[in-house]
C-alpha cells in the first residue's frame, strides 16, 4: 500500500478543524461579538472550496456543489430563525441560547474533509464518485453560512440588551 503525502489534505483538515473550534463557542451561554458568527462559516467555506479544487470536476459536480451549498443555506437560515438572540447593540455582543446545530454541521464538514484527505492520501476512493466529498462539505459550509447570516441580520434588529 502507497501513502501519498498531499498538503492539499493536511490544509483542508487543519481548516476543518479550525471551523470545528469555532463553532465551540455557540454551545456556549456566554456573549460573543457579532462577527465570531461568521469565522466558523467561513472557515467551513474555504474547506468546501479546497475540498472542490482538489477533485476530478466535471461539470456535473460543480453544479450538484452550488446546488448543495444552496440548500444548505436554506436551511440553515430557517434553523437560524429558530436560535433565541440577544443582542447588545453598543459593544457589538451578542449571546445565543445555546445549542448544538452549528458544531454539529462543523463536525460535518471535518467529516468530509477526512474522507477527502483519506482518498487523496491514499489513492483510492472511500465513496463512490456520485456521493464527492465536495458536495457533502458545501452542503454543511451553506448551512453554517444561511444560519450565521439569519442570526447576524436578526441580532443587528433585535432590541437592545445588557450583556456583560
Amino acid at each position: 500500500m502507497t501513502f501519498h503525502f498531499n498538503l492539499a489534505a493536511i490544509l483542508e483538515l487543519m481548516v476543518a478543524a479550525a471551523t470545528v473550534w469555532s463553532a465551540v463557542p455557540e454551545t456556549q451561554p456566554h456573549p460573543i461579538k457579532v462577527w465570531r458568527l461568521g469565522v466558523a462559516p467561513l472557515l467551513g467555506t474555504v474547506t468546501a472550496i479546497i475540498i472542490l479544487a482538489g477533485a476530478v470536476a466535471n461539470h456535473g459536480l460543480e453544479m450538484r456543489w452550488a446546488v448543495a451549498a444552496i440548500a444548505g443555506a436554506v436551511v440553515g437560515g430557517l434553523m437560524g430563525n429558530r436560535v433565541k438572540v440577544e443582542s447588545d447593540q453598543i459593544w457589538g455582543l451578542v449571546r445565543l441560547l445555546p445549542g448544538y446545530a452549528g458544531l454539529i454541521a462543523a463536525v460535518g464538514v471535518l467529516l468530509m474533509a477526512g474522507v477527502d484527505a483519506t482518498q487523496i492520501m491514499f489513492g483510492h476512493p472511500v465513496l463512490p464518485p456520485e456521493h464527492d466529498p465536495a458536495i457533502g462539505a458545501s452542503l454543511f459550509a451553506g448551512f453554517l453560512d444561511g444560519r450565521a447570516w439569519t442570526i447576524g441580520v436578526r441580532a443587528s434588529r433585535a432590541p437592545h440588551s445588557e450583556l456583560h
